[in-house]
C-alpha cells in the first residue's frame, strides 16, 4: 500500500505501509505533538496514561491476578506511560526535536535508498524490492533498540557498535513478524542505521543513546510484542526520564521479559 498520513498517526499494530517501509510509522505525529504541545496538554497526556494504567491494573482480586499473569492490556498501559514521559521530555528539551526528526527522515530517505543499493549489489536471494515489503512492522525499532543497547556496552560511536548490535539481534528474542528475510536485511542495514544515528545526533553520547531509544519507541507498532525493545529502550527510558512509578510499572507488566 502507498504511504499515507494514517501511518504517521498510527498508534496500534497492523500498519503494513510499504510506501514508507515502516520508516515513517508513528514518529512524525508524536514529534509534532511534542513540538507544539502546551504544558496543560502535556499534563493531560501524562494524566491520561496514569488513568489508563490504574484502570487496566484494577483493584482487589483483579489487581492480584493481573500482576500474577499480566495481560497485554496492562503491558500496553505501561508502555504508554513511557511514551507519555518521552513526549514530555522531548517537548521540554526542544533542542532534541530537530535531531530526532532528522534521524527519522534519514531512515526514511537515506538508509532505505542505501539499503536497496546494497541489497541490489549483494550476492544471494534478497532483492531491492523486498526492502519496503519486509521492513514494515518491527524492523526499524529493532535496529535502533539493539544499537542503543550495543552503544551502552561499547560507549563510543565506533564501528564496533553495529557489530555488537548484530550480536544482540542474534541472541535476543525476535519480535512478532520477524523472520529470515528481516535477519538478512538487518545484517546489511545495521551499519547504515548507526551512521544515520551518529550523523543526526551529534553531541553528547548519552543524549545520542536516549534519542535513539526514544525514536525506537515512537517507531514501534506494538511494544507488547517486542520484548527486546522493552528491555533495551523502554526500561532505560523509564529510568532516565520517566516518572517515579514508571520503571516499577514496566517491571510489574513485563516481569521476566525484562530479565537479561
Amino acid at each position: 500500500m502507498a504511504h499515507n498520513p494514517a501511518c504517521e498517526r498510527a498508534k496500534n499494530p497492523g500498519c503494513v505501509c510499504t510506501g514508507c517501509g515502516g520508516s515513517l510509522h508513528g514518529w512524525p505525529t508524536r514529534i509534532e505533538f511534542a513540538e507544539k504541545a502546551t504544558e496543560p496538554e502535556l499534563t493531560k497526556l501524562r494524566r491520561d496514561a496514569e488513568l489508563l494504567w490504574l484502570t487496566k491494573l484494577g483493584t482487589g482480586k483483579r489487581r492480584k491476578n493481573n500482576l500474577l499473569d499480566p495481560p497485554g492490556t496492562l503491558k500496553k498501559a505501561a508502555s504508554q506511560g513511557v511514551e507519555a514521559d518521552a513526549i514530555t521530555w522531548l517537548a521540554r528539551n526542544r533542542d532534541h526535536i530537530d535531531p530526532s526528526r532528522n534521524l527519522g527522515l534519514g531512515l526514511h530517505a537515506d538508509v532505505r535508498t542505501a539499503l536497496r543499493e546494497r541489497v541490489r549489489g549483494a550476492p544471494g536471494p534478497l532483492t531491492a524490492e523486498q526492502v519496503d515489503r519486509s521492513t514494515p512492522g518491527h524492523f526499524w525499532c529493532t535496529l535502533l533498540a539493539d544499537l542503543a543497547g550495543a552503544g551502552e556496552t561499547v560507549q563510543d560511536t565506533s564501528d564496533r557498535v553495529p557489530e555488537a548490535a548484530r550480536e544482540f539481534l542474534r541472541e535476543g528474542q525476535s519480535p512478532a513478524g520477524w523472520g529470515p528475510t528481516q535477519d538478512a536485511l538487518a545484517d546489511h542495514a545495521m551499519g547504515l542505521v548507526w551512521k544515520c544515528v551518529c550523523t543526526a545526533l551529534l553531541g553528547d553520547f548519552a543524549d545520542l543513546l536516549l534519542v535513539t531509544r526514544l525514536m525506537s519507541l515512537f517507531l514501534c507498532p506494538d511494544p507488547t510484542r517486542h520484548p527486546t525493545l522493552v528491555q533495551r529502550s523502554l526500561l532505560p527510558l523509564a529510568k532516565d526520564i520517566g516518572g517515579e512509578d514508571v520503571p516499577t510499572r514496566l517491571l510489574q507488566a513485563y516481569g521476566i521479559d525484562l530479565e537479561p
